[in-house]
């Protein structure tokens, strides 16, 4: 099974990612920032796509040997069809799961992220350009929610 968590900087996806793997069997966390940050030497955008291409592999590895996955990272409605088209083969069991909390939570403190780290207009951004609410998978607003009620509400819809 591979669970994508989605949704803006600060909606919550490296909490809940926690807690996740605390109640899956078998299974690991990928955040992709973590994966960026092993080349964060070179400029992004120059690179990012061969990230992505390091991103799938380590699912295809960790769903060949038995593990459930869960990726961490601020997908759009395109970088989430391709990635879903390269990993049907592996593990048909793809959910994804947008966090989207109101704008004005994801812009305060929450969970780990100190109010002074977050970047406002990265998060403005991205709720401009939809990566809070895509087009597939559930959108959850987490924004009156505790993490451990949206990880339920996350797990009660992969038990369907």
């Amino acid at each position: 099974m591979i669970i994508f968590l989605s949704g803006s900087i600060n909606s919550g996806k490296s909490t809940i990612a926690k807690i996740l793997i605390k109640r899956t069997p078998d299974c690991v966390n990928l955040e992709v920032d973590k994966i960026c940050e092993f080349v964060d030497h070179i400029e992004k955008p120059e690179i990012e796509d061969i990230i992505f291409e390091n991103v799938i592999s380590l699912i295809k590895d960790y769903i060949k040997h038995g593990l459930n996955v869960i990726v961490s990272y601020p997908l759009s409605n395109e970088r989430f069809n391709y990635w879903e088209s390269q990993l049907k083969e592996s593990d048909p069991s793809i959910y994804l799961f947008t966090l989207n909390p109101r704008l004005e939570i994801a812009m305060t403190e929450r969970g780990e992220r100190k109010a002074k780290t977050i970047d406002s207009e990265r998060v403005k951004f991205h709720y401009q350009i939809g990566i809070n609410k895509l087009d597939k998978g559930f959108n959850i607003d987490n924004s009156d929610q505790t993490p451990e009620e949206t990880v339920n509400e996350i797990l009660s819809h992969i038990s369907h």
